[in-house]
């Protein structure tokens, strides 16, 4: 009995310790670790580059390219056999209607505006898929948006709500800038307060 009150004892000094050590460097801001920032991408479609079904079918063709075997995408909707069968009745109508046929111009361009519609499908799909990785979307044949460049100084977000939820988190709203493209936020821990700034 004596032994097991002595275990007990020396435990939960043990485990005294560790919590004023905790506390400890909580209060003077140790212990803090940062994770990496990750900026999501975002796919460029260009499609008004795309003015005729000859460059349709070229961009068609490249995608299907790209997603075969393509291990990032194994599954991808719409599915391969889908693509290449719109690019196959739209080679053969840009060749029937080479001549002037109006039946088949007529056709040409219905066909084409359902390839466009189905690049766009496509678009989503990898966008979605991709988890926003730059790698992935153009091994996919897609084009990515390109950041916007600003001349103007960083300027610190103006906070207007900081409310704490519970369990270490908290609710923040700050005044929207219509210049900025993206908002950085950082937590510093002091001894009175946990500070938050951002820009």
């Amino acid at each position: 009995m004596k032994r097991n009150k002595r275990r007990s004892l020396k435990l939960k000094s043990s485990l005294h310790k560790d919590r004023l050590i905790r506390s400890k460097n909580q209060q003077t801001g140790e212990g803090i670790f940062s994770s990496p920032l990750f900026f999501m991408v975002f796919i460029s479609l260009n499609l008004r580059q795309l003015t005729s079904a000859e460059k349709v079918l070229e961009r068609l063709r490249k995608h299907i390219f790209m997603l075969t075997g393509n291990l990032h995408f194994p599954v991808i909707d719409p599915s391969l056999l889908i693509l290449v069968a719109m690019a196959n009745k739209l080679e053969v109508l840009i060749q029937k209607s080479a001549n002037g046929n109006r039946e088949f111009i007529e056709k040409r361009r219905k066909v084409t505006a359902e390839a466009k519609e189905l690049i766009l499908q496509l678009s989503f799909d990898i966008q979605k898929k991709s988890g926003g990785i730059a790698e992935k979307i153009h091994s996919a044949g897609f084009d990515i948006r390109k950041a916007r460049s600003s001349k103007s100084p960083c300027l610190k977000a103006v906070i207007k709500v900081i409310k704490p939820l519970g369990n270490h988190n908290i609710l923040l709203k700050w005044k929207r800038d219509a210049m900025a493209s993206i908002y950085l936020l950082k937590s510093v821990l002091t001894r009175r307060q946990n500070l938050v700034s951002g820009s």
